[in-house]
């Protein structure tokens, strides 16, 4: 293990699940599995790394309409900062044709869901899923050469590809998995580590010139495969960025948040209209208005007798209409109750 060092392997998960078409009765874990998963990494002397990625899925006599691909877009470090790295789907193909897909924000993951919502298929199909990811590299520093696992190789200022090439989220067992990385110049140094969360079995490696092979292996559902491989300082033109920082608010939260007050324009304006309009035309004559045979139910007598007199006419305040007519009189006086009699 270089540099002593073990990051998860859900580094940069490597997500399939086949998303079926109805609710139905679970079937067992052996249904379907990946008959092989293939990676070609080249990496760039401008640090950005090409991802060429074949997966032979067999769904065996399961109908679904494909498979859902998930790459990781953030990891959380042991301090709690958060390390970037952007992701780019350049192309997808099944079974050598474009494929149709739809890429969806999942937070920590970018999703693509391959395959057509109005077609079923069965049995082994071949998807291959072209990327690039940019600030996926990381350079050795000085404590690094110092680490008692560091080969005699690599020095300060070399730069490290350490990456999950085979995550530890597949749902199925892979028959066989394996990855091949390139890079700019002659590899330094390579280690493969294979198993679930937090292993460190290593796995089968072979360096030829500026190439590297890890892997060759099966593994089981949950289980992973990592791979870290070291190239000269001097072939990079420039130098890796570690995009480290606090959590960044997704494009999908700030959408949601920029859509609240839009929302809440939305909502007020027609009700602000309407009370302005209901106020300008109480008690006026509107075209084509449907007659109303019975007073609208809550109407004061004021609002009644304006409603009956027209816009045109005014109603006379409550405050000063003569009261007399509603006190009831007293054994025959014209006096209101409270006043004195003679």
């Amino acid at each position: 293990m270089i540099g002593g060092r073990r990051r998860p392997l859900a580094l940069a998960g490597l997500v399939v699940a086949a998303f079926a078409a109805a609710v139905a009765l679970a079937v067992p874990a052996y249904a379907e599995s990946i008959a092989s998963l293939t990676i070609n990494v080249t990496v760039n002397a401008d640090t950005s790394m090409n991802f060429e990625e074949t997966i032979v899925y067999d769904f065996g006599a399961e109908d679904r309409h494909g498979i859902y691909r998930d790459l990781p877009v953030y990891d959380v470090l042991d301090n709690g900062m958060y390390r970037y790295y952007d992701v780019t789907i350049d192309s997808i193909t099944q079974d050598g044709q474009p494929a149709t897909y739809e890429l969806l924000d999942q937070g920590s993951d970018l999703r693509a869901k391959i395959g057509d919502a109005d077609t079923l298929i069965t049995g082994q199909h071949t998807y291959v899923i072209d990327y690039t990811v940019r600030n996926g590299l990381r350079t050795i520093t000085a404590q690094d050469v110092t680490d008692l696992g560091m080969p005699a190789a690599v020095s300060e200022g070399d730069v490290e590809m350490y990456w999950d090439v085979v995550g530890d989220a597949w749902e199925v067992p892979i028959t066989y998995a394996r990855a091949t990385i390139s890079g700019p110049a002659p590899v330094l140094a390579a280690a493969c580590y294979q198993g679930a969360y937090g292993s460190t079995a290593t796995c089968p490696v072979d360096v030829t010139g500026d190439r590297a092979t890890v892997g060759g292996i099966s593994l089981q559902s949950a289980e992973g495969m990592t791979a870290s491989v070291v190239f000269p300082g001097s072939a990079f033109t420039v130098v890796p960025f570690e995009d480290v920082a606090e959590q960044k608010t997704s494009v999908g939260v700030l959408a949601f948040l920029g859509a609240i007050p839009v929302a809440g324009l939305l909502t007020i304006v027609p009700i602000f209209a309407a009370i302005v309009m209901r106020r300008r035309d109480k008690g006026v004559d509107l075209n084509a208005a449907p007659p109303q045979y019975e007073p609208p139910e809550g109407l004061s007598p004021a609002e009644m007798m304006a409603t009956w007199r027209g816009r045109r006419r005014r109603a006379t305040p409550a405050s000063s209409r003569r009261r007399s007519w509603i006190w009831p009189r007293v054994a025959g006086s014209p006096c209101r109750p409270g006043t004195s009699s003679s």
